[in-house]
């Protein structure tokens, strides 16, 4: 294969589209197994690490960017500088926005619960009711 002329991940980061983001902050928390995700949990968790929720908001934005350093190619830093409204205060709302994609329940800044998982239950059906005389009072 030949070089290219243009880092096609470059051109994304430049131009990062809401749901561009949303995948970019998904595929770095879910990277190397997880790895991102286990290491910011402790920030998202009441009572948090610092005992101020904007404190550790910071660091999971913190975690979440340097994992995106150690990628191949970073591409959140190089949106950040190359767009002036996304700024880390930004950066965390749209992880919180895909935390709650991924199904995670967030409340006031911090994680809660995990949304119920409807896809493993079974199918049964309701209980059979015998169609009788009804009741008269």
């Amino acid at each position: 294969m030949g070089q290219s002329l243009f880092n096609i991940n470059d051109v994304i980061a430049k131009n990062p589209s809401t749901v561009t983001l949303g995948l970019i902050i998904q595929e770095v928390l879910c990277a190397n197994d997880g790895a991102c995700y286990a290491e910011m949990e402790k920030y998202l968790m009441p009572p948090g690490v610092s005992g101020s929720r904007f404190f550790d908001q910071s660091e999971a934005v913190n975690v979440l960017l340097r994992h995106d350093a150690e990628q191949d190619s970073p591409r959140l830093m190089a949106a950040i500088k190359s767009t002036q409204s996304l700024t880390r205060i930004v950066l965390w709302d749209k992880l919180q926005k895909e935390l709650r994609k991924i199904g995670f329940q967030m409340r006031h800044g911090r994680l809660v619960g995990v949304i119920e998982d409807k896809s493993t239950k079974s199918e049964q059906p309701e209980e059979q009711v015998e169609a009788g005389q009804p009741d008269i009072a």
